[in-house]
């Protein structure tokens, strides 16, 4: 299960995948199911280089 929550821990987005499916690959789809937001908490895994060019477009 893959959830993004407002900043008051209410959920915005909740997704179910399989077992093996990464953090990773549902990011975009997860921000893409909100308004952008002006700041965004996460695991620091989910940010790596690639995850920072992507939000920076």
């Amino acid at each position: 299960m893959h959830a993004l929550s407002d900043g008051k821990g209410r959920p915005l987005v909740l997704a179910l995948t399989s077992g093996q499916a990464a953090d990773i690959k549902m990011l975009p789809v997860m921000l893409d199911a909100v308004p952008p937001a002006g700041e965004l908490l996460a695991d620091k895994a989910l940010f790596g280089a690639g995850e920072r060019r992507w939000r920076g477009r």
